[in-house]
């Protein structure tokens, strides 16, 4: 099994954990148990069903029911009833079926959003995750602001939901998916988001050189020159450009057809999505919430804006 590739900010990971040889096993917001290899954890024993157990989050409480099992399922020793759920707590042991399948509660730490994959791999974000890596990523999952959440990849965005399976280069990888990303994340309230900002472009004027400075009130996230900024200022002028039009909604101010940006900035998309991805994980890791909001797309129509309406440009 390939090792586990996970960021620093999550200190604790809803787990269970077999007895027999100590494996740990993370759960989803939604974790199906059984023979079946499409279940979350499969179990390969005859004694096990097909689809055997389900364990869940709801409201902040983390629960287990068994899904009519034919050898059933025990919480300490008690057998589940079939057609109702029981709480769970850290230190229970679980029996899915058969007694060497015994499984201790070790974690029950609000739910993550992560992806397993079929290999064994596990990839985790906070408010997004990049896939297969965020080094080398091709893929990335976010919550819109409409609360639906999104995989963008190859100038387009799909809407994914808990449990679905995505496919990259080849390897299938299953989505976990939580109902709120802040039950992950410390204190993210008080950290703003990237539609809060204003955005401040200083271009030279051989416009080799971008700089850029994000803005919330009083504070400043000096962002200096990056590559990247040639494409968000492309598409801050753009922005401005529309805004001048009083007859054009704010809705429609800034969108460009990826296939024209590329022609402008003489990119691929490989290249434009690196970019993009690039200014967010750097917008992010100067401490703004929400960094995937710095761009936004239209689902279907490869179009593409800067998804930050207060902007200036100067030149130096």
């Amino acid at each position: 099994m390939a090792a586990a590739l996970v960021t620093e900010y999550v200190q604790h990971m809803a787990t269970i954990t077999r007895k027999t040889d100590n494996r740990s096993f993370r759960l989803g917001g939604t974790t199906t148990v059984g023979r079946n290899p499409g279940n979350d954890l499969s179990i390969p024993d005859p004694l096990v069903s097909g689809l055997h157990a389900r364990i869940s989050f709801r409201r902040g409480v983390w629960s287990i029911d068994d899904l009519n099992s034919r050898n059933g399922t025990l919480v300490n020793g008690d057998p589940l009833r079939r057609d109702k759920q029981r709480s769970m707590a850290v230190g229970d042991e679980i029996t899915f079926g058969v007694k060497h399948e015994v499984w201790t509660v070790s974690d029950l730490a609000a739910p993550a959003l992560f992806a397993r994959s079929t290999d064994g791999q596990e990839v985790e974000g906070d408010d997004q995750l990049d896939l297969p890596n965020d080094i080398t990523p091709v893929a990335s999952i976010y919550q819109r602001a409409d609360g639906t959440w999104v995989s963008e990849r190859a100038g387009d965005v799909v809407e994914v939901k808990d449990g679905e399976d995505v496919a990259i280069d080849g390897v299938s990888w299953r989505l976990h998916i939580p109902n709120t990303v802040s039950e992950t994340m410390e204190n993210v309230e008080f950290t703003p988001g990237a539609d809060d900002l204003s955005l401040h472009f200083a271009v030279s004027t051989d416009e080799e050189h971008v700089e850029l400075e994000a803005r919330l009130g009083e504070r400043r996230y000096d962002l200096k020159s990056r590559a990247h900024h040639y494409l968000l200022l492309t598409l801050a002028r753009a922005r401005v450009s529309d805004a001048e039009d009083l007859e054009l909604p704010a809705t429609a101010h800034g969108w460009l057809y990826q296939d024209d940006l590329a022609s402008m900035l003489r990119l691929d998309d490989n290249a434009i999505y690196l970019a993009v991805f690039r200014a967010r994980k750097q917008l992010k890791k100067a401490g703004v919430a929400r960094a995937a909001g710095l761009i936004e797309r239209r689902p279907g129509t490869r179009q593409i804006r800067l998804g930050v309406s207060d902007i200036h440009i100067r030149v130096i």
